[in-house]
């Protein structure tokens, strides 16, 4: 299976061929989809070989997640663009479920990372030495998926396997038990009886359509252009995002319907973080330490973080290039949790300037990266509005609770 994912892979996404695939790992049938946009002629820096992007959701989204990105971005930057559910989300599933109980299987964010990098080695590079090696590889991951997409891409960076990763809004911690005592279950299958019991209400609400449509509407900075509902000036395209709206809250609710689904969301609620190193803190240790990796190894980093995010707030994204002065950082406002899916225009450009010509915070790309989002706003089709993006330069605290965490790390008080 894994061989002929490589090979579909490798084949590109003919004319008229489904970009979704699936692809076999570890007892899971794993969604993907592939963008082919290579041959289209784009320049790109001189000798750079041609690009392949992965993309990786965030918690409770999948591929659909960046259904305005992969197209856009292989037809405008000459690549391949990927995106992958991971395990126990969007469309990748176990094709059993008893193996997974009775080896104590857990989703945990060590089981994504070793999926992300599997799905770099086997799929997008197919397990090959030739010309598919020496493409070029950039991850872009929001939220968890930025988390994930961290620790992967230093991993794959010991075998010089990935030349950027690019953080939008990524979240710089994840797994409850980096902060709750050891003893409690750690997520291995089965989920006891009791849990799963106990767990069952939050879950119907948890996932009812009215929960996804309150979560969006308060991660995401402009709502009532992002995903309006439709009606007022402009009805038709406002009618156009409304059926986007609809489809988003769809497409984040169905996997929920799958019968596997309330155990993995069990699982993933106690999951250990992935580990940090010995001496780090224990909750931002294992993100933090592959950020100074990746930097020392010479791979790219990039953080795309949107300002009006409630959740990962700016200030980290300035701790981040703070302990990281040579990664990249670009805040894009108005824009909330999903940079990408709410100033589409803007990211792919900036992404474009990436993979083409290495350079994402310069004036040039900026004010391209601008004027694409500008056309977006202005075309009834589209009905968003204008951001700007501005790169940071010394990631300074600027609210006063990053003031508070870089005081407190500076003079050793607190170690996150």
């Amino acid at each position: 299976a894994a061989a002929g994912a490589a090979a579909d892979a490798a084949a590109g996404g003919a004319a008229g061929e489904t970009p979704s695939r699936y692809w076999r790992w570890r007892g899971f049938d794993v969604h993907y989809e592939l963008h082919d946009g290579t041959g289209a002629g784009v320049e790109t820096r001189d000798g750079a070989p041609d690009a392949d992007v992965v993309f990786v959701a965030g918690f409770g989204c999948g591929t659909f997640h960046f259904e305005r990105n992969l197209a856009p971005l292989a037809a405008a930057a000459g690549c391949r663009t990927f995106a992958m559910d991971i395990a126990g989300q969007g469309k990748s599933w176990p094709v059993e479920v008893a193996p997974l109980n009775a080896s104590g299987h857990s989703y945990d964010a060590e089981l994504w990372v070793e999926q992300l990098s599997s799905f770099v080695d086997e799929v997008v590079r197919g397990g090959r030495k030739d010309g598919l090696a020496e493409r070029r590889v950039f991850l872009v991951g929001n939220s968890l998926g930025g988390y994930l997409c961290a620790a992967a891409a230093e991993r794959l960076a010991r075998a010089s396997a990935v030349e950027g990763v690019v953080l939008l809004n990524a979240t710089p911690f994840w797994g409850s038990t980096a902060v709750l005592p050891e003893w409690l279950w750690r997520g291995a299958l089965p989920v006891p009886r009791p849990l799963r019991s106990l767990v069952t209400s939050y879950w119907d609400f948890f996932r009812s359509e009215g929960n996804i449509a309150r979560l969006l509407a308060l991660v995401y900075a402009r709502p009532d252009v992002t995903l309006s509902r439709g009606g007022g000036d402009g009805r038709a395209a406002r009618d156009k995002e409304g059926a986007d709206y609809a489809q988003l809250v769809a497409d984040i609710r169905a996997p929920s319907e799958h019968p596997h689904a309330l155990d993995a969301f069990c699982s993933i609620l106690l999951s250990p973080a992935l580990a940090a190193p010995p001496g780090a803190g224990k909750l931002t240790g294992a993100f933090d330490a592959a950020l100074a990796s990746l930097s020392s190894s010479g791979v790219k980093v990039v953080l795309l973080n949107g300002e009006e995010d409630p959740w990962v707030v700016p200030a980290w994204g300035r701790r981040a290039k703070r302990m990281v002065p040579g990664a990249t950082l670009v805040e894009i406002s108005p824009a909330g949790h999903c940079p990408h899916h709410e100033a589409p225009a803007l990211t792919n450009e900036l992404l474009r300037c990436l993979v083409t010509s290495g350079g994402v915070d310069t004036p040039a790309a900026l004010a391209a990266a601008e004027a694409a989002s500008r056309a977006e706003a202005a075309d009834p089709r589209a009905a968003r509005v204008a951001v700007r993006a501005r790169a940071v330069r010394d990631g300074s605290p600027q609210t006063l609770l990053g003031k508070v965490v870089a005081a407190a790390e500076e003079r050793g008080w607190a170690q996150l």
